[in-house]
């Protein structure tokens, strides 16, 4: 089956701007840093590391099992 033109050519436009554009994380640090100085700038960037770490722990500890196997369904 063949692809519109129109229709891929605006796919790559959209996906093109969603690479490009930042996300609410990087603006997060890019606000820190400007604000408070690279100290700033360097926290913040250990922060949302450190709570992407914890909320992947907590997802992983209420969908294991203490035998550490996920459950099945």
């Amino acid at each position: 089956m063949p692809i519109d033109p129109h229709l891929f050519a605006a796919f790559v436009l959209t996906a093109v701007v969603a690479m490009l554009v930042p996300g609410p994380d990087m603006l997060f640090v890019l606000g820190c840093g400007i604000r408070g100085g690279a100290r700033a700038g360097l926290l913040a960037t250990a922060g949302r590391s450190h709570s992407g770490r914890s909320t992947k722990w907590s997802v992983d500890a209420v969908v294991s099992r203490p035998g550490g196997r996920a459950r099945r369904r």
